[in-house]
């Protein structure tokens, strides 16, 4: 790996498994690392077709090796002030080149447009402060000149219109800006707005409303499924995500959070009776399995030390690391071997607890224990 030093003080982004951060300068032969992103070198070494043109890029290159400390919105701003005094389109088409092919909304087909269009609402004049012949250009100075934040509330309470609206005006209009590059500018601005911003009560409502909605959407959780499985895919990934959790659960915090969770659901005597319901499931499914029991004890035999182990942990004793290991690679080793046992046990009660009708809300709970008891023997 080639890393290029420009100066004595750099920021160099490394994962850390512990989220240490560690600092370091060059002059004292120490080195200094930060989880923050330098947007300003990300903006450097965006490729050229990623900027709205050429011109600009040339320009906030230059005024970034003057002042390597120039805020980027800044910059974008400065360069696009000039759009701001522009009485026309085809003025700002003739002093910017990347708005060439810009729609003009005047020369929009509104008539195939459904009636609750943004186009045709502000046609009518039903969206105060827009005019159909000058939308285009407002837009424009909106998006680009003012850097419009493309947040709900924002967008709400300053252009008096939804957030999917203005965004229908962007797309019918072709005014757009490469993802890369707004992403950067957006990484910038979120850090000086949106902390701020977010304090906003409604804000959150809304925020909250919306997410709730589309985190029950079969294509939501499909998307969300994909990305994880993907980054579990990552070996370095998944070997932090397991340090991070072992070390979460081994926490006095967690231990202590956990333990007050139990102790509250425990004074709940539905939940302890339906606990209960769900353990002679899981005992009755290890019976009428063919070989699991057989599967696990051989597995058993390779660890000598599992035995004392699990008694003690079914005793609530609390095991020392060298017994956590083993119990840990004990089960690992089982599900290497066998990978469809532990769905196969699942299934099993899962079977048996809609036979007794514990998935059934109008069933009693006291009615399915006595047929359990009834029907079986628990030692």
């Amino acid at each position: 790996m080639k890393i290029s030093f420009l100066n004595s003080n750099f920021i160099l982004k490394i994962p850390q498994n512990k989220n240490k951060i560690k600092h370091f300068n060059l002059a004292q032969d120490t080195v200094s690392f930060s989880g923050k992103i330098d947007v300003n070198y990300e903006i450097k070494n965006l490729p050229p077709e990623a900027f709205p043109s050429e011109k600009l890029r040339k320009f906030m290159l230059q005024e970034l090796n003057d002042n390597p400390q120039a805020d980027i919105v800044s910059l974008h701003r400065q360069y696009y002030s000039a759009l701001l005094s522009c009485k026309t389109l085809e003025e700002a088409k003739r002093q910017y080149s990347e708005f060439a092919n810009v729609i003009d909304a005047k020369e929009l087909n509104l008539s195939q447009k459904p009636s609750n269009n943004i186009f045709c609402q502000i046609a009518r004049g039903e969206i105060e402060g827009y005019e159909i012949k000058t939308l285009s250009l407002e837009v424009l100075k909106k998006y680009y000149a003012q850097l419009t934040p493309l947040n709900i509330e924002y967008i709400k309470e300053n252009y008096n219109m939804s957030y999917s609206a203005f965004k229908t005006l962007l797309s019918g209009l072709n005014i757009q800006m490469d993802k890369r590059y707004l992403k950067l500018i957006g990484l910038k601005m979120r850090a000086h707005n949106m902390s701020k911003a977010w304090e906003n009560p409604s804000l959150k409502e809304t925020r909250n409303t919306t997410f709730k909605k589309t985190a029950q959407t079969t294509e939501y959780k499909a998307r969300i499924s994909a990305a994880s499985k993907k980054r579990w895919e990552n070996p370095i990934y998944r070997q932090n995500m397991t340090e991070k959790i072992r070390e979460q659960r081994r926490s006095p915090e967690t231990k202590l959070k956990t333990a007050q969770i139990t102790a509250e659901l425990w004074q709940d005597e539905n939940y302890r009776k339906k606990m209960k319901i769900n353990s002679y499931a899981a005992a009755l499914s290890w019976q009428m399995h063919p070989s699991a029991k057989q599967i696990y004890q051989e597995i058993a035999h390779e660890f000598p030390e599992l035995k004392e182990a699990l008694e003690q942990r079914k005793n609530n004793q609390t095991l020392n690391d060298r017994q956590r290991y083993i119990v840990g690679m004990y089960y690992k080793t089982c599900a290497q071997r066998y990978p469809n046992l532990k769905k196969e046990l699942a299934q099993i009660q899962k079977d048996l607890l809609s036979k007794w009708g514990f998935y059934d809300e109008n069933r009693n709970i006291d009615e399915i224990l006595k047929l359990i008891e009834t029907l079986y023997e628990f030692n």
